[in-house]
């Protein structure tokens, strides 16, 4: 009896070391398909312009994604792998902004699916991301599916695909909260154009789910260039873009051979606008021809404003715009002042910052900003007036400093900012 019992002891023990080399051979062999599959990503993502573009970018996102469903049967609890696996069924459907229209909710699905399958693995995901973190993403996904109904009205169908972002870990509190403070602090029926995809849905999400700001024209400049949303857009808002020539127009690129100017002088003369639009031997893009029409159509009725988070810079007609905390205002006032930062800092809604989910690496890092940008205004405050005159500022933000000190403190968002660093955006 006992010879039996230590044989059977025997062979557990041997099962047991059998079935741990098993495994950590299957672990070891997914750790090295999902390395394999984000170089894939990566060179997908870096493919060069082409007509057939879509088509070339779907079959490197096919490739990993083959290679990645195949780690996620070998390692099942591994956050990484479901976030990279989810990033190629995103990609896979939407390659390019071409690809929005052509809607197949089965692939989006899947994509959101494999994002809360990561955070319920790791709530505080610390893997690698692609720009955004898996609650943004989420965020992004059925922004992406509720903009490409409205666009082509089907309104009931965008609160849906809204409702669903929520009900699966997107448009968290605090995110709506900041942009909801960004939207009510412009000025009346003014054009915004916003950059990111966590801006641009948030704040869409904002007007058409909770009605907020109705009056505000949200445009996507990074969509500014593609024709079917250029003409989804003038479809929407039918003063927009004048007689919408070029809006409603197809072509990527157009042959004009005048050199086409952007001009605008301010009222008082003190401000001045002079701006020749790129081209390559006057073949100009659908984007830039656009931007003139929206803009020679609106620039002396509306105001402007860009996100200030947007790229606006890498063009010279915006060089001009002045930053006033959370946007940047186009040809008003030329001059940087913190009165408008100031200003910011007074109405910015504090008590909101109890609503961070400390989980999120998105919003922790815009609330770091935020942090940022207010203490950058004190600064300025005692700069040009006093600091008795900084006080009651400090006052207005104690919260949020010792909120911001606790997640300084805490040893996972302190790893979510070093981690920032090592996201690759090439």
């Amino acid at each position: 009896m006992k010879r039996r019992l230590g044989s059977v002891f025997s062979i557990s023990i041997l099962l047991f070391f059998v079935a741990n080399a098993f495994y950590s051979n299957a672990q070891s062999t997914a750790s090295k398909l999902l390395e394999e599959s984000i170089d894939v990503i990566k060179e997908g993502r870096n493919l060069p312009s082409s007509a057939d573009y879509n088509e070339k970018a779907k079959s490197y996102y096919s490739y990993a994604i083959s290679k990645l469903e195949t780690a996620a049967r070998l390692d099942q609890k591994n956050a990484e792998i479901c976030y990279f696996l989810g990033a190629a069924y995103d990609y896979y459907f939407t390659p390019s902004a071409d690809a929005w229209v052509k809607s197949d909710l089965s692939w989006e699905y899947k994509a959101s699916y494999e994002f809360e399958k990561a955070i319920k693995l790791q709530p505080n995901y610390e893997g690698r991301m692609i720009n955004l973190s898996p609650y943004s993403k989420i965020t992004s996904i059925w922004g992406t599916i509720a903009c490409t109904k409205l666009y082509t009205n089907k309104r009931d169908s965008a609160l849906w695909a809204f409702n669903e972002g929520v009900k699966r870990g997107g448009f968290t509190p605090y995110t709506l909260e900041h942009f909801r403070y960004q939207l009510s602090r412009l000025p009346g029926n003014c054009i915004y154009f916003v950059s990111g995809d966590l801006p641009f849905y948030a704040s869409v999400y904002l007007q058409e789910v909770q009605n907020v700001r109705p009056d505000v024209v949200l445009v996507n400049w990074e969509l500014i260039g593609v024709p079917w949303y250029t003409k989804a857009l003038a479809k929407k808002h039918p003063a927009l873009f004048g007689a919408g020539k070029y809006a409603n127009d197809s072509d990527d690129m157009k042959k004009i051979d005048t050199t086409l100017v952007v001009q605008k002088v301010s009222a008082d003369k003190s401000k001045k606008i002079d701006w020749k639009l790129p081209h390559l031997e006057h073949y100009y893009t659908h984007g830039m021809l656009c931007l003139k029409e929206l803009l020679d159509n609106n620039l002396s009725e509306k105001k402007i404003r860009f996100s200030s988070l947007d790229t606006s810079s890498k063009n010279g007609l915006f060089a001009g715009c002045v930053y006033d905390g959370l946007t940047y205002n186009f040809f008003e006032d030329t001059t940087k002042s913190y009165v408008p930062m100031k200003t910011m800092l007074q109405q910015y809604p504090f008590g909101s910052l109890q609503k961070i989910n400390a989980k999120d690496f998105d919003e922790c890092l815009q609330f770091a900003i935020m942090v940022n940008e207010s203490l950058l205004v004190l600064g300025d405050i005692i700069q040009n007036e006093s600091e008795d005159a900084a006080k009651p500022f400090f006052k207005l933000f104690n919260d949020s400093l010792y909120t911001y000190q606790k997640l300084l403190n805490d040893k996972e968002i302190v790893g979510y900012i070093k981690k920032y660093r090592k996201q690759f955006k090439d």
